[in-house]
């Protein structure tokens, strides 16, 4: 998902693991814009469809063309395009077969311009084998978007959920196959594409984790020539409390290893799940840890911040909300953006323990090293239950798009969108 070779700010982040009704939760795919900057005022709520179980908001991906990617947890996706405050979505997009999970995860690279392309991952497509998963691409031209292929997993493997993460950035494609298997053993994989004819990806390389079921590339992310993936299940020192593996790529697409990041000792518990959502803006990296259980009480959830000075990445930060608002069961982290010096974390059950609460976003903002909460919101009619900021995107320049998967009437769920106040008060509208 989706960073672009000439706005290399862009940011992704990707799914949770389970949802506070244990329903399986799958993706929201994030890019950040170098235009961010609080406070947001969600607009009117956006519904695509008032079907029930719609779920709406399942997954979103935004770029600074102002072009986005919605899709519902239904197996339809949508783009949108941004202009003077107002999102339009296309008409629906869908693979034609049902059950497979067509819209799980998004991703996007120069969708704006002629020859962008924007790609849908489908992990529960049979076409390999049951559940081996399968990626749609667009590729767009002077009419619109039009087909340009389909990948499969290199190497099927039964539930294998391949394309259950995507990131792009220009011609490159990365696929998270976090149940892909070597020597018969599940240690999952990140797979890179290269678009070498309009309707041919070819395969360049894979990497695999190294962990048994640590579900390497649960999560991807991915700005200039850096990839982020998420292995929220990740053994470390004796516990699965997961990690982040950076890479760096060159036009080719062949990835090096940097760095595996894990929090500081002693800041994370087993099962905290960090990066099960990540996002990435140049030097920057945020990840979520919904289920951490040290900031509260179980899953009150936390986000991290970190950060690279030459090719060496620290921790910088661990973000939470205000301990007045702080609660068992928020899942802070849920969702996660980072643009620059600021950052954007969904806690989609906040606030109230069994997602009773509305939800909330909270934005962030760092100073000479320093991150401080700026704002704290919902949506105006958003209502307890709703899990208002289960996927956030920056869209176009300044602006903020943020999902409330469980919204009325049925499930349906929503959209809302702010422009940035800040960058209207500047002048630049």
């Amino acid at each position: 998902m989706n960073a672009t070779t000439s706005k290399p700010r862009f940011s992704q982040s990707s799914r949770r693991l389970l949802s506070n009704t244990s329903t399986f939760v799958l993706a929201a795919c994030i890019n950040a814009v170098a235009f961010a900057a609080a406070p947001y005022t969600p607009g009117a709520r956006i519904q695509p469809s008032t079907a029930a179980n719609h779920l709406s908001g399942f997954a979103l991906a935004g770029t600074t063309s102002g072009f986005g990617l919605l899709a519902t947890a239904s197996g339809s996706a949508y783009t949108f395009s941004e202009a003077a405050g107002t999102l339009t979505l296309s008409p629906a997009l869908s693979s034609g077969v049902s059950n497979d999970l067509y819209g799980i995860s998004l991703a996007a690279a120069q969708p704006g311009s002629v020859g962008g392309f924007f790609a849908v991952g489908a992990y529960g497509d049979d076409t390999t084998v049951m559940n081996g998963g399968k990626v749609y691409l667009y590729r767009r031209d002077a009419s619109g978007f039009t087909a340009s292929g389909t990948v499969v997993p290199p190497v099927a493997v039964a539930t294998g959920n391949f394309g259950y993460s995507l990131a792009m950035s220009a011609d490159l494609l990365f696929v998270g196959e976090v149940k892909a298997q070597q020597a018969a053993t599940e240690i999952g994989a990140v797979h890179v594409y290269r678009n070498t004819a309009p309707s041919t990806w070819t395969l360049v390389g894979s990497v695999f984790g190294t962990t048994t079921a640590g579900r390497f590339g649960h999560a991807l992310a991915v700005s200039g020539n850096t990839l982020v993936v998420g292995a929220p299940r990740e053994v470390i020192a004796g516990s699965n409390i997961g990690a982040l593996h950076v890479y760096t790529f060159n036009a080719s697409g062949a990835l090096t290893a940097q760095q595996v990041l894990t929090p500081a000792p002693g800041d994370a518990g087993i099962g905290d799940e960090l990066g099960a959502t990540v996002a990435i803006s140049g030097n920057t990296i945020a990840a979520g840890s919904a289920r951490d259980d040290k900031t509260v009480g179980v899953d009150a959830g936390s986000a991290y911040v970190f950060v690279r000075n030459g090719v060496t990445w620290t921790q910088e930060a661990k973000l939470r909300p205000d301990p007045a608002f702080a609660a068992v069961g928020n899942l802070f982290g849920t969702s996660v953006a980072v643009d620059g010096d600021e950052v954007s974390v969904g806690g989609y059950c906040e606030s109230g323990l069994g997602c009773v609460g509305t939800g909330k976003v909270d934005v962030f903002k760092r100073s000479n090293g320093v991150w401080t909460g700026v704002q704290r919101f919902s949506a105006a009619d958003t209502q307890n239950g709703e899990g208002f900021g289960f996927a956030l995107s920056y869209v176009g320049r300044g602006g903020l798009v943020m999902s409330a998967l469980r919204a009325a009437p049925s499930n349906a769920g929503a959209l809302y969108y702010s422009a940035s106040g800040t960058y209207f008060a500047n002048g630049f509208e």
